[in-house]
């Protein structure tokens, strides 16, 4: 949050010269509604809120159902700091985030989620041209290539898997990590080796 407080939007002069003068100007677009997810519902909403103040615009953040309490919280100390409306934050269930992606007034939407109700949002957003910034669930494969330093690398492929204790959304996938290392080893030997390690500490953590 510091370090996105610190951030400056200047004027970047594009084109000047002696018939044309361009210049880049980073304008508010209004009202932004931050849509967040059950986990790490505190960082989660300081990730939507900060960006929205810090480039002029004022925010209305849904909080997961399953866990609104933080954001309520925030919303209220917010208020000693903002002038009203600035920030605001509405609990509710799914139908809540539907009413604020397909009202005409907010100019952006910030949804961090499942890829499934991404869609949809998308969908929506698209009816009244909204800005959209999408952060969407899944799990990645590690693809791990034959010409790495083997007793380096897979430590530090291992605590991908089990980071944040499943909370997090930008863990890698077991079997696509094992299934990747390998397609792409040319030696099986190199692979089998690779895996050794990479259990080993898999299982240590």
């Amino acid at each position: 949050m510091r370090q996105i407080s610190n951030f400056e939007l200047k004027e970047e002069v594009r084109v000047d010269d002696d018939e044309t003068k361009v210049i880049l100007r980073y304008t508010p677009l209004g009202v932004v509604v931050g849509i967040v997810p059950w986990n790490f519902p505190l960082i989660q909403v300081l990730a939507k809120i900060t960006p929205a103040i810090i480039t002029g615009n004022t925010i209305l953040v849904k909080p997961s159902p399953y866990t609104p309490y933080c954001a309520l919280k925030l919303g209220e100390l917010a208020q000693q700091f903002f002038p009203p409306g600035v920030v605001q934050v509405l609990s509710g269930d799914d139908r809540l985030g539907e009413l604020l992606t397909n009202h005409h007034i907010p100019a952006k939407i910030s949804f961090t989620g499942s890829s499934a109700t991404g869609k949809l949002v998308m969908a929506a957003a698209s009816q009244t041209l909204k800005s959209l910034t999408l952060e969407l669930g899944g799990n990645d494969p590690a693809i791990v290539r034959s010409d790495i330093d083997i007793d380096t690398v897979a430590p530090k492929v291992s605590p991908n898997f089990h980071i944040y204790r499943l909370q997090s959304l930008h863990r890698s996938r077991l079997p696509k990590c094992l299934f990747s290392i390998q397609v792409r080893y040319a030696s099986r030997s190199s692979a089998f080796l690779f895996m050794q390690i990479f259990l080993k500490h898999f299982q240590r953590s």
